[in-house]
């Protein structure tokens, strides 16, 4: 009786033994599953991000091409400015002229008439005909075969006779009017000073 339950007992021990060998056997499995890195698959995702900002620097330095068109419209102001100064000056000499042809017109108790001639841009005034009527038999009527030269200022002319004399200045206001004072001296009648003015005849008859 001792020998088989000796034996017994030995058999429930050797399946102690191996029923605690195949628990520790079934624990390594566990491990294995635990082991699995998940984390492998999702790391490239951040890479495929990171190259996406080195595209959008680039846009900027198309920019800079811009602001090179500004200075062209600068260079167009310059030549405006070299046209305007020569026009001005052939003008002013023509305006200054006289109407070329016969003048007529006069004062009080006063007529006068002229001619205006111009050549090669120089005016000239020539063959004065005075006729002042003065108090009682003071009385002057003369042809002058004179000739004086007129500019922008107007014109003197100074005549000296046997028994009068004539000072008659003119000042040329526009290219179609004349205006000035004549200084009359006659024998016996003395001094007189009378203002006149004097257009184209052309001018008069229209």
């Amino acid at each position: 009786m001792k020998f088989y339950t000796q034996v017994a007992c030995l058999t429930l021990i050797v399946a102690v033994f191996l029923v605690g060998c195949g628990g520790t056997a079934a624990t390594p499995a566990v491990v294995d599953t635990v082991v699995i890195p998940p984390e492998s698959p999702t790391s490239p995702p951040p890479n495929a991000t990171q190259p996406l900002p080195s595209p959008t620097t680039q846009p900027p330095t198309e920019t800079l091409a811009f602001p090179s068109l500004t200075p062209p419209p600068t260079d167009t102001t310059l030549p405006t400015t070299a046209p305007a100064t020569p026009v001005t000056a052939p003008v002013s000499t023509q305006a200054n002229l006289p109407v070329e042809g016969v003048w007529t017109g006069g004062g009080t108790d006063l007529l006068v008439d002229f001619e205006v001639h111009l050549n090669d841009g120089q005016a000239n005034v020539d063959n004065f005909g005075i006729l002042w009527v003065g108090r009682g038999e003071c009385e002057l009527n003369v042809r002058l075969e004179v000739s004086v030269p007129i500019d922008e200022s107007g014109f003197s002319m100074n005549y000296t006779g046997d028994d009068f004399s004539v000072v008659m200045n003119g000042a040329l206001k526009t290219s179609s009017l004349i205006t000035g004072v004549m200084n009359i001296q006659v024998e016996d009648c003395g001094n007189h000073q009378v203002n006149w003015q004097a257009v184209p005849k052309t001018s008069v008859s229209q």
